[in-house]
């Protein structure tokens, strides 16, 4: 029996390209690839990550590659893991780096005639040593002091404001409130956030949360004129923010109607705010505002707060829901 060239031509084009597209069929990894690694780890720190969520529906054997690289290009590393049948989890063992910047790891997921899947996450090298870690500029002043507090051994340098001693740094008590972006290598460096119903019994023995007043004493012993304790304070923001920086950024964006003086010793710094719900807290506005608690109620459910805002000279007054709202807490002590 005789093929027609044209026939036979015909036959060997759909048989080239059915073989094409076999060869260019692509299959996915079902679910999504994921991992988990807190935003701020601590230089030197170690984590076992362990991806999950994607797979390849047949059981069959894929390659899991994993990549680190700083947001400045100054560290690149590549790991390759090659998955075996008595295997399968793919994890990498990450020692966190030296150097104090952003970092991004991915993991991706590789097979032969697939489609690869990935996930990256970015993360923060922190020092949180409070003498000369990632938070730096703090001036200490003739007649400042530190206070150990002999619940778990943190120092706060203090200072001493007319017949007060306040803190010059965030409360770090980690028995309760949250750490920033619930990365517990932040605690020491920015302090914790907490409820009011948490702040009330936050402070050492001996100290508490500052009033309206005591606030309110603070700005009028640096030279600001106020006559109501629950109102804004005009011009006093200054008065109470440090030019310092984290990781070697300036936190305080410079606005030319802000005059970053310090005088009464407080030093803020703005690591912003949490809005609360259950467990869950939801961090807003690093470096726009600096938020801390008042021991003031202002009815059975709200409690008055003292908040800057990076581009107002004013300390502003605010008030929030006592378990729905996350803020900063300095503590001062009365003076015998």
């Amino acid at each position: 029996m005789k093929i027609s060239l044209a026939l036979f031509a015909s036959a060997l084009l759909a048989f080239s390209c059915k073989e094409k597209e076999e060869e260019t069929t692509t299959n996915y990894f079902s679910g999504s690839l994921k991992f988990d690694i807190p935003s701020y780890v601590n230089k030197g720190q170690s984590f076992d990550l362990v991806p999950s969520g994607a797979k390849r529906e047949d059981g069959g054997d894929y390659t899991v590659y994993w990549q680190l690289i700083s947001d400045d290009s100054r560290i690149s590393l590549t790991d390759t893991t090659k998955l075996s049948t008595e295997s399968k989890d793919g994890r990498y063992k990450l020692v966190v780096p030296d150097t104090l910047c952003t970092f991004t790891v991915t993991c991706y997921y590789s097979a032969k005639g697939y489609s690869s899947s990935s996930c990256s996450k970015k993360f923060v090298v922190v020092d949180s040593d409070r003498e000369n870690g990632s938070l730096k500029g703090l001036q200490l002043r003739s007649g400042d002091f530190v206070f150990v507090d002999a619940r778990d051994g943190m120092k706060y340098n203090c200072t001493t404001i007319g017949k007060t001693d306040w803190f010059r740094e965030n409360l770090a008590y980690a028995a309760k409130g949250k750490a920033f972006f619930d990365s517990e290598a932040m605690s020491k460096v920015a302090g914790r956030f907490y409820t009011w119903t948490d702040a009330k019994s936050a402070c050492p023995m001996g100290w508490r949360l500052p009033s309206q007043q005591d606030w309110m004493d603070a700005a009028k012993a640096a030279g600001a004129e106020i006559s109501d304790k629950n109102s804004t304070f005009k011009g006093a923001a200054g008065l109470f923010m440090e030019d310092v920086y984290f990781n070697g950024s300036k936190m305080w964006e410079f606005w030319p109607d802000v005059k970053v003086t310090n005088k009464t010793g407080i030093s803020l710094f703005p690591f912003g705010y949490a809005l609360v719900e259950g467990s869950d807290y939801s961090f807003r506005n690093y470096v726009d505002y600096s938020a801390h608690w008042t021991a003031d109620e202002m009815d059975d459910d709200f409690a008055f707060y003292r908040y800057v805002y990076v581009k107002n000279p004013d300390l502003f007054c605010g008030n929030a829901a006592k378990d729905g709202f996350a803020a900063q807490v300095r503590c001062v002590r009365d003076r015998q």
